[in-house]
C-alpha cells in the first residue's frame, strides 16, 4: 500500500512547542507549500533533508518551527 494506515489518515508529525499553540493543519500545509517553492528554487534545508523530497523536507522544517512566518 501507500503507507497510509488502515484508517485512512496520514499520521502527522508532533509540532514544536512553537507552532503548536496555532496549529492548524491548513496552515501547516499553507506555509510548508509555500516553503517547498523555496526550496524547489534553491533554498537551503534547515533540517536533516537526507533523502527525502522537498515536500517531506518543509512539512519537517515548519513542524519544527525551523522557519518563520506570520500571519497576514
Amino acid at each position: 500500500m501507500s503507507g497510509v494506515p488502515s484508517g485512512g489518515t496520514m499520521a502527522w508529525p508532533e509540532a514544536s512547542p512553537g507552532i503548536a499553540s496555532a496549529y492548524n493543519r491548513f496552515l501547516v500545509a499553507n506555509i510548508a507549500f509555500r516553503r517547498v517553492h523555496q526550496l524547489q528554487y534553491g533554498a537551503r534545508p534547515r533540517v536533516e533533508s537526507g533523502n527525502h523530497k522537498a515536500t517531506r523536507v518543509a512539512l519537517l522544517e515548519t513542524l519544527a518551527d525551523a522557519i518563520s512566518w506570520t500571519s497576514e
